[in-house]
């Protein structure tokens, strides 16, 4: 059987929960990181 990475799937499954903030938070870190 195929075991995707946990770590993975626990962010995946995350994602769509995340309030606003955290999003926009991680929007921002997204971007920054980007730039860089």
């Amino acid at each position: 059987s195929f075991a995707p990475p946990v770590k993975t799937l626990a962010a995946a499954a995350s994602l769509p929960f995340l309030p606003p903030k955290e999003r926009e938070r991680d929007r921002k870190i997204r971007s920054l990181s980007a730039t860089m």
